[in-house]
This record gives structure tokens, sequence and C-alpha cells, in this order.
């Protein structure tokens, strides 16, 4: 009797077996029993739960082989039911999925055939580290602004460089803080690069752990635009070291103008946590440091600053936060148009 009414279920519903295959493949029946989500951005998680059921009847015609009383014949039913989940971020990535099924076959004597299967995968993108000691990065130049890169550090590495020169190239050092991006950069010459020296956006840190380290006999020099920058980022400390000769370029600020800009240091929109101690700047033709937008932790102690002509020392604007900076060092009343996009790091790994 309960096998009756197993055949008789699985006959009941067989017709929808070709219904819910559609539906999964997009045919007329879409939509009948659900769809997968879409994947939007870079974490998407999702949880499928399938189920499919067939009959089918079978009769041998003709046989010429032994043993043709193995050939199961007659009414056959089965059901199997599945359920699978994807769980995917940025450095994780994890897939399982599980199935049962049940195949009876209806004849003298009946057997029923059970099944089951598991399964999954998890994948991890570890930590690099990237250390580099004395060598030269130099002469990467491009038309615009997606390529051309000197040193970049990205997707969670820890840099580490002593002594690199980087020269003439479109941008010198780009660090990107997303995953956790660190770097410790000794005695590095940055020299002479089109765009930016050295660009950091959305470090993580603070001043007592920070996220970015500029330390030794660093000199940053004869760049355009900006000889240090920083955007939204927290957790950066140059000590002594140089940065001079930023030269004026024009280029569309934050407010659609055209203006020449060349600051010798930058800390825009979201950037807290700065400690520069020691360090020189100098003959930077616009500005010997820009603060605009800042957020709370910016030190500047020690160093010497130098301003000729109509340069400006260092100019802190729309900051509500205290910007500790010696008042011989400030240039106060003006105000200096900003342009300090994000730089496309997609562009930049590809």
């Amino acid at each position: 009797m309960i096998r009756s009414r197993v055949l008789c279920g699985a006959l009941a519903v067989a017709t929808l077996a070709p219904a819910a295959a559609s539906a999964q493949r997009g045919g007329p029946y879409a939509g009948l029993f659900g769809r997968p989500p879409d994947r939007t951005g870079a974490e998407f998680t999702a949880v499928q739960f399938r189920t499919t059921t067939g009959a089918q009847i079978g009769q041998t015609l003709q046989a010429d082989f032994d043993q043709v009383e193995a050939v199961p014949e007659g009414f056959s039913a089965g059901a199997d039911a599945g359920i699978t989940a994807d769980y995917l971020r940025d450095r994780v990535q994890a897939f399982a999925h599980g199935r049962y099924a049940y195949q009876e076959y209806r004849q003298e004597t009946a057997f029923g055939a059970p099944g089951f299967d598991a399964g999954g995968r998890v994948n991890y993108e570890v930590t690099t580290r990237l250390s580099l000691q004395g060598g030269a990065i130099h002469d990467n130049e491009a038309q615009t602004l997606t390529g051309g890169y000197g040193l970049v550090a990205v997707g969670g590495t820890q840099l580490s460089a002593n002594g690199t020169v980087v020269e003439n190239n479109s941008y010198g050092v780009v660090i990107d803080g997303d995953l956790g991006t660190t770097a410790h950069l000794t005695g590095l010459q940055v020299l002479s690069n089109q765009e930016r020296g050295v660009w950091a956006q959305k470090l993580v840190g603070t001043v007592s752990a920070p996220a970015l380290t500029v330390d030794g006999p660093t000199l940053i020099d004869q760049n355009n635009l900006t000889g240090f920058g920083a955007l939204q980022s927290r957790g950066i400390i140059i000590i002594g070291g140089k940065i001079s000769g930023t030269q004026k370029k024009p280029i569309v600020t934050d407010l659609g103008s055209t203006e020449e800009v060349g600051d010798g240091f930058g800390l825009f929109a979201g950037t807290g946590d700065v400690k520069l101690d020691g360090v020189t700047l100098e003959n930077n033709q616009r500005s010997q440091g820009l603060v605009d937008q800042g957020e709370a932790g910016i030190i500047i102690i020690g160093g010497k600053v130098t301003a000729t002509g109509d340069q400006h020392k260092v100019v802190v604007q729309h900051t509500t936060e205290t910007v500790d900076v010696p008042a011989a060092d400030l240039s106060t009343e003006v105000e200096l148009p900003v342009s300090a996009p994000e730089v496309a790091i997609g562009q930049v790994v590809q």
C-alpha cells in the first residue's frame, strides 16, 4: 500500500517535471518556481533549494544478451531534492551542495534505490607580501589616468620598499587600502612623475599602528600636482626626508574649473591620524602643504617649511578639526582649488 501511494504520487506530479526543468533553464515556465538572485557587487550570498520528479515506463522489445531479466522493466518513478549555497567575498569564496534522490521500480519484485551526494569548496586569497630592496621603476607613462603606474600596492598587499627609485612614470607610488593594504617605504626616491608622486587612498590605521610609514632619507621631488597625497585615509606617518619641487599643472578641480595645482603634500577629504615629523617642505610651486576637509589627528611638527615668491606655506581649509601645525608654517586667508580624485584601482591591476 505504501509503495502504491508513492507510485501514485510520483505519477501525479510527473507532469510538472518538464515545467520545472524549463523554469530552471529560463523557458516559458521561467519564474514559476522562483529564480536565483542576481549577483550584485563584490559580496554575494545565496541559498537555493530545488526538487525534481519524474516517472517512466520501460519494456524490453528485443534482447540479444544474457541476463535480460537484470534490466528493470515496467513503471519507475523517482524524486530528488537538492540545496546549494554560495558565499562570495573579495577574498573568500565558499560553495556547498547536497542532494538526495530516490528511484523506485514497479516490477516483480518491486524495489527502490536511494542515493545522495554532498560536497563543497572554499577558496581563500591569502595576504601578499612584497619586499623591494633597491632597484628602479621608471618610464611607465600613459595618456590617460588609467595607466602608467610605477609601484602599486592593492588588495591586502603588505609592501616593504627600501632605497627604490620610482621615476618618470604617470603615477609614482599608489597604495590602496582596500582589504587592509599596508606599506613601509624607507629611503625612496620618487622623482619627476607626471600625475602624483606618492598617493594613498582608503588606508585604515592609526598613528600608533600606521597603515603607511615613510621614513629614512626619502626624497619626493619634481613630481606634478602632489608630491605626497592621501584621500580618505587614516594612519600615516612620515618621518624625516624631503618633499620638494612639486610642479604646477593645469587640471580640472572638484568645482569644475581648470586650475594649476602643485602642492608638496595634500591631505584630502576624510584623511586623519597623520603625522609629519621632521619633514622638509620647500620650493613646491603652489603650496608646501594642503589640508582640505581633514579629520582629527593631523600633526605637523619639526622639519622646515620654506616658501618663496607667490608660493604658500601650509594651507588648512574646510576643516573643522584642529590641525597641529606651528603658526609660523601656516599661510592664512587663502583658499586653494582642489583636485583629488580617487585612483581607479580596477584599471591598475587589469
